[in-house]
């Protein structure tokens, strides 16, 4: 029988454009110039690649320091902001935390989460010891997917109602879901506490 041979890789020689070290590059890779991404940064760009960022950013304000507003555009702008701490997109479509929250104490009762008479802060009674408690009871078992959970539910969404029977255990993607729909959700952990009785 023949022995197979080994495929031995040809390497290349080459210097470092930054630093002149000395680099054994396969010849698959020897378009490679610098020996790590520290020497590439601080090699920097080539003139063309420097000549190319300035013909797209000449006339765009942000990048243009020289530019300065003149006293009436300042002026201008600071009339037209007043009062408009919110812009009606904000108002309507923006999906971050601030502007939701903002959204959700301007409706009121007209948001579809809104529940009557309840509170939006946490007692002193919902702390690390209540949490570690609910845990450890549930196995820290999410009890919708069955999969790790680390987050404590309150299943009647009553920030107020600390009790055993109205906690539970939940993973961060199940307890996303939990705030949609909410009758259902109520319903369901419901139905589970029946089953196990």
């Amino acid at each position: 029988m023949q022995k197979k041979r080994k495929r031995t890789k040809i390497k290349i020689n080459k210097y470092c454009l930054y630093c002149n070290r000395l680099i054994v590059v396969p010849l698959s890779l020897a378009r490679i110039k610098f020996c790590s991404k520290k020497c590439y940064y601080r090699f920097g760009r080539t003139e063309k690649t420097k000549e190319k960022i300035s013909k797209t950013l000449k006339g765009c304000i942000p990048w243009n320091k020289n530019k300065k507003h003149s006293i009436e555009t300042k002026k201008k702008i600071s009339e037209t902001l007043k009062g408009h701490s919110i812009t009606e997109w904000h108002k309507k479509e923006c999906k971050c935390s601030v502007c939701k929250a903002r959204r959700f104490e301007l409706n009121g009762d007209k948001h579809p989460c809104y529940i009557k008479g309840l509170k939006r802060t946490y007692p002193l009674e919902f702390n690390k010891c209540l949490k570690t408690e609910i845990r450890r009871r549930d196995k820290f078992v999410c009890q919708i997917c069955l999969r790790h959970g680390w987050l404590v539910h309150h299943i009647d969404y009553n920030k107020a109602n600390n009790e055993g029977t109205n906690l539970i255990t939940v993973c961060s993607s199940c307890h996303g879901k939990t705030n949609y729909n909410r009758n259902y959700w109520v319903n369901y952990f419901q139905d589970n506490k029946k089953k196990d009785k």
